[in-house]
């Protein structure tokens, strides 16, 4: 550890406009201290705003969240490689109208460097390349 290498974080499937807004409202919200990710509830109003959509309109949380779900994002490392998916768990919650979402634990420090490093107008440039130029410590993600 401590070597500072240059890494490539590339999304394996291009976001569309609307997943873009959302992912990057996500990770914005992601707390840097402690251990793990937690869990993080959104008001589906809030979501569906954020997403520019209709706020009655939950039903399409449905279809966006999967196919966002089933998005891959690939890293290259200096001795291979590793792939995560953009969130770990998403729960729907009828009752509250609530969506809870999980992010992997080693996709931590890939997250908190884009939350750091770059403004929503930057996500969406670097998305439509898929390329998401990354310096960090070796092992950072191991």
């Amino acid at each position: 550890m401590g070597q500072t290498t240059a890494k490539i974080l590339l999304s394996r499937y291009r976001l569309t406009g609307v997943e873009c807004r959302l992912v990057f409202h996500l990770i914005k919200q992601i707390e840097t201290d402690g251990g793990g990710f937690a869990e993080y509830r959104y008001a589906a109003k809030k979501l569906l705003r954020i997403a520019g959509l209709q706020e009655r309109d939950k039903s399409g949380l449905l279809p966006m969240m999967t196919e966002l779900f089933q998005k891959t994002v690939h890293i290259g490392k200096p001795a291979g490689w590793i792939q995560y998916h953009w969130f770990d768990t998403v729960e729907w919650n009828d009752t509250d109208d609530v969506l809870i979402v999980s992010f992997n634990d080693g996709f931590k420090p890939y997250l908190l460097h884009l939350r750091k490093k770059y403004t929503l107008r930057d996500f969406r440039k670097m998305n439509s390349c898929g390329v998401f130029p990354w310096t960090g410590e070796d092992g950072a993600a191991a």
